[in-house]
């Protein structure tokens, strides 16, 4: 259930273990569970997510009694993510005695101005899922991974479109017309800049921005006394021979004046006398998606 391969630690209050959630828990893939008295909260999952659990019926009882508002407050200072997970049906509170307005009111409380999020679960087994979904979910957000705007693209068309779409300068408009003269993603990244811009509403910044995001610049090496640049097919270019004081004096570039006078373009960023390949400055200008 990780999703990761790595083991979800699930540690369970003791007064919680009673109710069977240590035998659910215990029962799904990748998931360790440790029992003992939790000072705040029903579940810590990875040491980050914090979960108090109320079936509807003691949801009720605890609104009634003020025990609700005491652990909200205890969960509003935890130093990390939190919430509660409201299990059960509406049938279950018809014996409560509890207005309608009251529980409304106890869960604008807690969720607005506690700022405890409420979750809703219908069993046991859903609780177990919804806590572990919410800690996979977690540990994705917590590694940087968030999910992109909008809904998961469904089949091969729009999967497609999804990923032009991710293209400097390309909207949904673009993106069907790119698709439909080049046929294919790969197409598309392979176009030349003179062919993308045949396209309508793609006009040369868009198209170089495109080319730019999508190319892989040659790195240029240096190689008896000159820079070359290998071609992809095999062979290299040679550029412009250096000066020999340049070559003889690569490691100490305070003392050639060649080095110091290079441009970036030759020697590295600033001329400082880096060899390393410089990243290509992106476009300016894009157009409107």
């Amino acid at each position: 259930m990780g999703g990761d391969g790595v083991v979800l630690q699930v540690v369970v209050d003791d007064r919680e273990a009673r109710c069977g959630v240590v035998e659910v828990l215990r029962g799904q893939p990748e998931v360790m569970v440790a029992v003992r008295r939790l000072a705040v909260g029903d579940y810590v999952v990875d040491g980050r997510l914090v979960v108090e659990r109320k079936r509807l019926v003691d949801f009720a009882a605890s609104v009634k009694d003020g025990r609700l508002f005491r652990q909200g407050l205890r969960l509003a200072k935890v130093g990390g993510w939190r919430a509660l997970i409201l299990e059960g049906v509406s049938g279950d509170l018809a014996g409560s005695g509890m207005r309608r307005e009251a529980l409304q009111g106890a869960l604008v409380t807690v969720s607005l101005f506690l700022g405890v999020p409420v979750l809703r679960a219908r069993d046991l087994e859903e609780s177990v899922q919804l806590l572990l979904f919410a800690a996979r979910q977690g540990r994705a957000v917590a590694s940087g991974a968030l999910p992109r705007r909008g809904r998961r693209p469904q089949g091969r068309r729009r999967a497609q479109l999804h990923v032009l779409q991710g293209l400097p300068g390309v909207g949904p408009r673009k993106a069907e017309r790119l698709l439909a003269v080049f046929g294919s993603v790969e197409a598309v990244m392979a176009a030349r800049p003179e062919e993308l811009r045949q396209i309508e509403g793609i006009g040369a910044s868009t198209a170089d921005a495109i080319r730019w995001a999508v190319r892989e610049d040659s790195p240029r090496y240096l190689t008896a006394g000159k820079l070359v640049t290998p071609f992809p097919g095999g062979g290299v270019r040679e550029d412009r021979p250096l000066p020999a004081c340049l070559t003889m004096n690569l490691l100490r570039p305070r003392h050639c004046p060649h080095l110091l006078a290079a441009s970036s373009s030759e020697v590295g960023a600033g001329g400082t006398g880096d060899p390393r390949p410089v990243a290509a400055a992106g476009p300016k200008g894009l157009g409107r998606r």
